[in-house]
């Protein structure tokens, strides 16, 4: 190829380049002029960077005026114009007007930034510029430990150069793709939680809670490293592509050689892929059990530390999980390691036949030229080494992106009401407030696969009442304080409220629950305290629990509680969220003998006092005649429902709005 097919070619491409750039420009000084960039001040910090930058230009464009001395002729362009191509001057001046502008273009969206820009022009430039930095840095040692004193003087200008831009490049390039990628899993995983905390409750329990933190945590801790593995992946690409050009210029046998084992190379790597794939698969499957386990492990730990003998068993249980991950992996990662060594062994056999072939095949070839293709093929090496280990990262990469979006496609997408609670609480008091159930059904699987069903359901619930469901195990108690709710949606039937329809997710705005596996947050959440937090100190007292905890930023001193004190607590973040309905499941059953009394005789009431419609469910028949709606079921169907009016009870030895202002 001749000095003038060379220009032309730079000229074509820098010329194109600069033109796209301005293009690019454009658009961001009119959203500068539109308001839609601020300009951000710069300080010290950002002054020294301009100044390095300007120090940096200044040297760009003395290498490109030196190019005649580079070139073995006196430093001056008209004498190189004398012997040399036409296009060489219109080449230097394109390469060099194209740098400055994108130089402009870089300050402008440095120092006018938009909120979330990716710019990926700007990246995708830098990642190209910088693998051709890298290749200009392989061509000037190469020129160097080849040539004379004299040519190892020329290159030390442009060797510099070419290392200060891969840094800068790696520098700028790596900053912004940490940005970008740690930004993209931020609203992945809050997409994630969006929907987790939108879907209906039916579909969260039968999803492992292994997959839920594998999904939020695990699979995005191995997409995080997406930038640092895209950028060295650009860059060792880049750099190679570079090489293959230098390559064939040097020789285009030993470039067809190389591209031959590297087309090799790449076949065996998609043969082992559908395999590899299947084998990370499992290896997440493996992953997710294992932290099943460890969900056991941890909820169990008195049962375990009680029992030794299941403790002995767990850990086989866990040992075995473990071994299988262990083995599973270990198998996916040998495969990898086989096509590594593969390419590395196939790079060393080319040297070797460049070495002792390329003398006796191509008589002309001189040691210097010899010596250039062993060099870079050593230099090489580095790039295909990093190709072959980031393709296990990129595999296990796409695996993971692919089970968080089979995760979020589990859970599916669901129609929400765009009524926030407060709408639907609009007009609507307490004491006015009435539940009907008209002919409700709800069909479920259970795990051992047989069919349940409840229903046929018809149930009013009225304010200033209390309603027990009462029940024997797996009579549908449960599940109908599920429907009631709106944790299960009927599958057949209304649930109306104060005669009107009412989805099943709306139905939670209007219930403070408390069920049987109740979890109690640390922070008190859903609740106005800045009206409510002078209150809280006296339901302490009445509920007895003053000395143990209080609540400080809208938050408990402590959880740590005992599960009867925890449901006490419970009990308090349900009265401030002065709900119209208020459910409790088996909420006595932690109880000491004295304050279960003191919960049916007296904090029930006093809930009914205000208004609220109160259903528990309960087997505490002791207490059966405090209720004015008794509901009986058996085998998920209404076996009896007894009413009656009760009064307020007689029996209490405390009144609750007189023990609030002592």
């Amino acid at each position: 190829m001749s000095l003038d097919d060379i220009a032309i070619i730079v000229m074509s491409l820098t010329g194109s380049f600069g033109l796209t750039t301005l293009v690019f420009m454009s658009r961001v000084l009119a959203q500068i002029s539109n308001k839609k960039r601020s300009y951000r001040s710069i300080g010290r910090r950002g002054i020294a960077s301009f100044l390095l930058s300007v120090i940096f230009m200044t040297g760009l464009g003395f290498s490109i005026y030196r190019i005649p001395y580079l070139l073995g002729h006196n430093p001056s362009w008209s004498q190189l114009t004398e012997w040399g191509p036409p296009s060489l001057v219109p080449a230097a001046i394109t390469l060099y007007a194209s740098m400055v502008i994108f130089y402009l273009y870089s300050l402008l969206i440095a120092y006018f930034p938009q909120k979330n820009e990716k710019s990926w022009f700007y990246l995708g430039t830098l990642s190209i510029l910088g693998g051709a930095s890298n290749t200009l840095i392989i061509f000037c040692i190469n020129i160097a430990i080849s040539g004379s004193r004299a040519e190892l003087s020329k290159m030390i200008l442009y060797f510099l150069l070419a290392l200060t831009f891969y840094i800068i490049s790696q520098v700028l390039v790596r900053k912004k793709l940490i940005s970008i990628a740690n930004e993209l899993i931020y609203a992945k995983r809050m997409t994630m939680i969006d929907i987790f905390l939108r879907s209906p409750y039916n579909k969260l329990e039968k999803i492992e809670s292994g997959r839920i933190y594998s999904s939020l945590n695990n699979e995005m801790e191995v997409i995080s490293e997406f930038a640092n593995t895209l950028i060295t992946v650009l860059t060792s690409s880049i750099t190679l592509i570079g090489c293959l050009v230098y390559l064939g210029v040097l020789n285009l046998y030993a470039l067809l050689l190389l591209i031959g084992v590297l087309v090799l190379i790449v076949l065996v790597y998609q043969k082992q892929s559908g395999k590899l794939d299947a084998i990370w698969e499992k290896v997440r499957d493996l992953q997710n059990t294992f932290l099943d386990y460890i969900q056991d492990m941890v909820g169990g730990a008195k049962e375990l530390s009680i029992n030794k003998k299941k403790s002995k068993q767990f850990r086989g249980d866990i040992e075995a999980s473990c071994n299988d991950y262990m083995e599973q992996r270990i198998v996916g990662e040998v495969k990898f390691a086989y096509v590594t060594i593969l390419s590395e062994i196939s790079f060393i056999i080319i040297i070797g036949a460049v070495v002792f072939l390329f003398p006796y095949l191509f008589k002309s070839l001189d040691i210097t030229t010899l010596q250039s293709f062993v060099y870079l093929f050593l230099f090489m090496i580095g790039p295909i080494t990093v190709l072959s280990s980031a393709v296990p990262n990129m595999m296990q990469m796409k695996i993971s992106w692919q089970r968080i979006n089979q995760f979020m496609s589990d859970l599916g997408s669901l129609r929400i009401s765009q009524t926030d609670s407060s709408e639907l609480m609009t007009g609507t008091r307490p004491n006015e407030t009435s539940l009907e159930l008209i002919d409700v059904h709800f069909n479920y699987m259970s795990e051992n696969g047989e069919s349940f069903t409840v229903g046929p359901i018809n149930l009013r619930f009225n304010p200033s009442e209390i309603s027990f469901i009462t029940g024997g195990n797996g009579s549908g108690k449960s599940t109908l304080a599920k429907l009631i709710t709106g944790l299960y949606s009927p599958t057949k039937g209304e649930i109306r409220i104060n005669g009107n329809l009412v989805e099943s997710m709306q139905l939670g705005e209007y219930f403070s629950t408390i069920f049987s596996d109740f979890y109690l947050f640390k922070r008190i959440y859903g609740v106005d305290m800045e009206q409510k937090s002078s209150l809280v100190a006296h339901y302490l007292k009445l509920l007895r629990i003053e000395d143990k905890v209080e609540v400080k930023d809208d938050a408990f001193s402590t959880v740590k509680l005992s599960t009867g004190q925890r449901k006490r607590l419970a009990f308090l973040v349900s009265y401030l969220e002065g709900k119209p309905f208020c459910l409790y499941d088996e909420w006595a059953a932690d109880q000491d003998p004295e304050f279960r009394q003191y919960f049916y005789e007296v904090l029930l009431p006093e809930l009914k006092k205000e208004g609220k419609c109160i259903i528990a469910i309960t087997h505490d028949d002791a207490y059966y005649d405090t209720a004015d709606q008794l509901v009986k079921m058996e085998f998920g169907k209404l076996q009896k429902v007894e009413r009656r009016k009760v009064g307020i009870s007689q029996a209490r030895q405390f009144n609750f709005s007189t023990n609030l202002n002592e």
